[in-house]
């Protein structure tokens, strides 16, 4: 069954309950009335049609938050004009007795030529009857026209960037190497002095010596001024004219990129509420309020770096109540969020509670 037909069945159930209701307290007007001579049925039925407006303006002022207070006052004025009107009625008695000398003095007299007759009421009873066909008409209409799931006003979130993966488990470090201590050998007192000392001499290999036969006038590619007959290229070790090669040029250490943070990051629902700095409660819909519909609602918010609402949807919750939600969802404000020392943005969501 669609929101729309549920409301209208509430809507002529909440009629029935009002008609029931000032059905015995019609018979209040129509008794004064009738022991004035009055029509019972007649005034039975402008008292019902006064006193049940008069319930529908209090139901709605109750309902609406008793802001209204003029639909309150309406209220009592109906309830008022029957009781008032009744008590203060004129009885039914002709206007003037008639003549019985004269001829047709016995005619029944029409009811132009009495007073306290009951045509007012008449009319206050037909006017009834059409005000009350309008008022189903205008109220079923507007029921059944109006969208009641009040379609989502929260934009659709894109994620900009996916969160990385998390990195990976450190590899376990290996067990410390357990070495030996090495002994060293300790030194013990001589109890005899040795009779011999014994020289040892180290013999060391011979080092080569490197013999160079000069040349007769010199070497071709000699250093000018040196020793005739050097050797080509001079003496290892030698220094020469040229100037020594310059030294390598540092290689440049290439800086690895670092990873960019993710723009955008999710946090659970609690964790987000904790960190707001305005909350803005929702107000009740009156039309939710009067259907009686309460629980809770979930919205799920994209907050800025700056900490402000930028988009909210509902996710959850009945559809006379999303649309208050969001409307607060978007006036929250909270503490920026900042990984590795840059501003991101964040998704979480809002619980609203609404209770009767």
């Amino acid at each position: 069954m669609s929101e729309q037909i549920q409301l209208v069945l509430f809507l002529l159930r909440e009629m029935l309950i009002l008609a029931v209701m000032a059905a015995p307290l019609a018979l209040i007007p129509a008794y004064l009335a009738k022991k004035k001579g009055r029509s019972f049925t007649l005034w039975y039925l402008y008292g019902l049609f006064a006193f049940f407006f008069a319930f529908i303006c209090f139901d709605v002022w109750w309902y609406t938050g008793q802001e209204m207070l003029w639909v309150l006052l309406l209220g009592i004025v109906l309830v008022a004009i029957p009781l008032a009107h009744s008590w203060f009625a004129l009885p039914a008695a002709l206007d003037h007795e008639p003549d019985h000398d004269l001829m047709f003095g016995k005619l029944v007299t029409s009811n132009a030529q009495t007073i306290g007759d009951d045509r007012m009421i008449y009319f206050f009873d037909t006017m009834g009857v059409w005000v009350t066909i309008l008022f189903l008409i205008i109220a079923v209409t507007g029921v059944l026209f109006v969208n009641a799931r009040l379609s989502d006003t929260g934009e659709n979130v894109t994620l900009v960037a996916a969160p990385p993966p998390p990195p990976a488990a450190a590899p376990p470090a290996p067990p410390p190497k357990v070495t030996k201590p090495v002994e060293v050998p300790q030194f013990a007192s001589v109890k005899e002095a040795p009779k011999e000392i014994k020289t040892v001499v180290e013999k060391r290999p011979p080092v080569p010596v490197q013999t160079f036969e000069p040349s007769p006038g010199g070497v071709p590619g000699g250093v000018p001024g040196g020793v005739p007959g050097g050797v080509p290229g001079g003496i290892p070790g030698g220094a020469g004219d040229a100037p020594p090669p310059p030294p390598p040029p540092p290689a440049e250490k290439k800086e690895e990129p670092k990873p960019e943070p993710p723009k955008i990051i999710r946090k659970s629902g609690g964790v987000l509420q904790g960190s707001a700095t305005r909350r803005v409660e929702p107000s009740y819909p009156p039309l939710a309020k009067t259907a009686r519909v309460s629980g809770a609602v979930v919205v799920e918010v994209t907050v800025d770096e700056a900490g402000n609402v930028i988009s909210a949807r509902a996710i959850s919750g009945h559809p006379l109540l999303k649309d208050a939600a969001v409307n607060a969802a978007r006036g929250w404000k909270f503490t920026p969020t900042q990984l590795s020392g840059q501003p991101v943005k964040v998704i979480g969501t809002i619980t609203f509670n609404f209770n009767l």
